[in-house]
C-alpha cells in the first residue's frame, strides 16, 4: 500500500496539468461583435468517400441571439474547400434576409480566409462562389471575413453536423434550432439565451 501513495500524488498532480490545459482550449469560446455589427459563423461536415457534404450557418448580434440558422445538405461535393466556400455563400444568401448593414463573417478554414484575402484567387475552383458572396456582402457597408479557432465555431459546426445526419435544408428565422440549444448554453460567451 506505502507503494501506490507516489503513484496517486503523480496521478493526482497529472490531473491538475491537464485540467490547465482543458481550462486553456475552453478559453476559446464564441465572442460577440462590435455593437451594431451582425456576425455569421459558418462550418461543414463532409465525407470524403462518398463526396457528401453539409453546411451550418448562425447569425447573431452584438448581445448574442440569434437572429437567423441555417442547415444544408450537398451532394457530389468534390473536397471540402468547395463545401467551406457554400457555407460562406450560404450565411451571405441568409444575411441579405435579414438586411444588416455592418456583418462579420467567422470560418475555422484558413484556406478559405487565406483564399477571400489573396488578390491572386483567379486559380481557384472556387473563385465563382467567393465572387458570390462578394456579390450578396457587396451591399452591406462594412464586411470582413475572418478565422476562428474551431472552438468558437461549434454551434455552427453542430448544425452542419445535424444537416449532415438528416440531409436536409432548414432555414430558422429570429428562433434557436433545437439542434444546438446545448451548444449555446454551454458554449458561447455568457451561457444564456
Amino acid at each position: 500500500m506505502h507503494n501506490f501513495v507516489p503513484v496517486k500524488a503523480h496521478l493526482m498532480e497529472r490531473h491538475i496539468e491537464n485540467q490547465g490545459k482543458k481550462d486553456n482550449t475552453q478559453i476559446m469560446k464564441w465572442k460577440p461583435p462590435p455593437a451594431g455589427f451582425a456576425k455569421i459563423n459558418v462550418d461543414v461536415a463532409f465525407k470524403a468517400k462518398s463526396q457528401q457534404g453539409a453546411t451550418g450557418v448562425v447569425i447573431r448580434d452584438e448581445n448574442g441571439h440569434v437572429l437567423a440558422a441555417k442547415c444544408k445538405w450537398y451532394d457530389l461535393i468534390p473536397n471540402i474547400l468547395t463545401v467551406e466556400a457554400y457555407a460562406a455563400r450560404d450565411g451571405a444568401v441568409l444575411m441579405n434576409l435579414l438586411n444588416r448593414p455592418k456583418v462579420m463573417l467567422e470560418t475555422d478554414s484558413l484556406e478559405l480566409q487565406s483564399l477571400w484575402r489573396s488578390k491572386d484567387n483567379s486559380r481557384s475552383t472556387i473563385l465563382p462562389v467567393l465572387n458570390e458572396v462578394q456579390e450578396l456582402m457587396g451591399r452591406c457597408m462594412v464586411f470582413e471575413l475572418s478565422h476562428v479557432k474551431r472552438e468558437a465555431n461549434s454551434v455552427a459546426h453542430d448544425l452542419a453536423k445535424y444537416a449532415s445526419i438528416s440531409c436536409l435544408e432548414r432555414t430558422w428565422l429570429y428562433e434557436i434550432p433545437e439542434c444546438i440549444l446545448p451548444s449555446i448554453q454551454q458554449h458561447d460567451c455568457n451561457g444564456d439565451v
